[in-house]
């Protein structure tokens, strides 16, 4: 992302595809792909996000989701310790 503003709206419309309606992930696939490393070796979504905006977009994703499966494997992947590194920055 760049240096200037970041549009939440615009944030939510890139991740679409891996969002309910509700804005809750949709599957364990998409927490993955989501907040790790895709298998076409993009960087990171979660991992990149370095502005307030973008990263309390996240968190409340993170939040609105409901399927324990999808939070099991968002701890599994790295979730908690990156939002822990968030809130400690």
């Amino acid at each position: 992302m760049g240096s200037g503003p970041i549009d939440p709206k615009e944030l939510l419309k890139g991740l679409d595809s891996f969002l309910t309606r509700d804005g809750e992930v949709k599957s364990v696939d998409g927490i993955s792909k989501i907040f790790r490393l895709s298998i076409c070796s993009s960087p990171s979504l979660m991992k990149e996000a370095r502005k307030m905006v973008s990263r309390c977009t996240y968190l409340n994703i993170i939040l609105q989701t409901r399927a324990p499966e999808v939070l099991v494997k968002f701890i599994d992947v790295g979730g908690y310790k990156l939002l822990n590194n968030w809130l400690t920055y």
